[in-house]
């Protein structure tokens, strides 16, 4: 596994693995057979909301690649955010709180709002993909992985030119309340969970429900190709999403028998 830089990686990292069409078992990147056009990785995008498993997801990837020699590189976007001085901040105290004010623990974290497009430095995650790609030998992968992708931002739109394979995980009216609940109880790195710090889940729900979801709607669901990319359902295991990928065959950075992502 690489990583391009920032935080040390523990597992997420990879790329698109195809089933072969020769064998169920066996996993391989599928090259265009085409003169010259294999002579760079493929390039995967893998988006989802908050909580969706992306990063486990990208782990499963990366241990099915390296059975098979391959050395996978991963540009994660988390590592791309702006400093939390130069992003945007949002308005914590209009969530409609139980007892109108905000818990302790957000107010802690204040205002800034790192789930919109404008929070990223969109140069930084390009050039970082550039520098993955071209430290890639061909049949090897470049993945890239992260909330805002999908965004309607110049600096996504640049760094999607690059991607030629997407997976989009993705949640019902369900399954949001799910997502709700695990980035309540998670950890996040060092940081204590926000049930840890006090904060309960109907609290956590406002912040969720009010925040947190209607940006990855306006900047991921709703932004999502009609067809050209597998999508998985991101309260299933992990497992689910492996056996989908494995029967599913992919060449010269498509879906086989799928038009490329019309992007809305």
């Amino acid at each position: 596994l690489r990583a391009v830089y920032g935080r040390p990686s523990t597992g997420p990292a990879s790329a698109m693995i195809v089933a072969s069409s020769r064998s169920s078992t066996s996993l391989t990147l599928m090259q265009n057979a085409e003169p010259g056009v294999n002579s760079r990785p493929l390039v995967i995008g893998v988006c989802g909301p908050s909580a969706a498993g992306k990063s486990t997801l990208c782990s499963a990837l990366s241990e099915l690649l390296s059975a098979q020699g391959s050395e996978p590189t991963l540009v994660a976007a988390d590592d791309f955010y702006l400093p939390r001085e130069a992003c945007p901040c949002f308005d914590l105290d209009a969530l409609p709180w139980v007892g109108h004010t905000p818990p302790a623990a957000f107010t802690e974290r204040g205002a800034v709002d790192m789930n919109v497009p404008a929070a990223m430095d969109w140069n930084a995650l390009r050039t970082a993909t550039q520098s993955a790609i071209h430290a890639s030998q061909p049949g090897e992968a470049v993945i890239v992985e992260g909330l805002l992708l999908l965004s309607d931002h110049p600096g996504a739109a640049s760094l999607r030119e690059y991607i030629s394979v997407w997976i989009l995980l993705i949640a019902n009216d369900e399954g949001q309340q799910e997502l709700c609940t695990r980035k309540w109880a998670r950890k996040h790195w060092s940081k204590k969970s926000y049930q840890e710090r006090g904060v309960t889940q109907d609290e956590y729900r406002v912040y969720f429900d009010h925040y947190v979801w209607p940006m990855w709607v306006e900047h991921g669901q709703s932004r999502a190709p009609h067809h050209g990319a597998l999508l998985l359902d991101c309260t299933q295991p992990v497992q689910d999403h492996i056996s989908k990928i494995r029967a599913t065959s992919w060449q010269r950075g498509v879906l086989l028998g799928v038009d490329a992502p019309a992007w809305r």
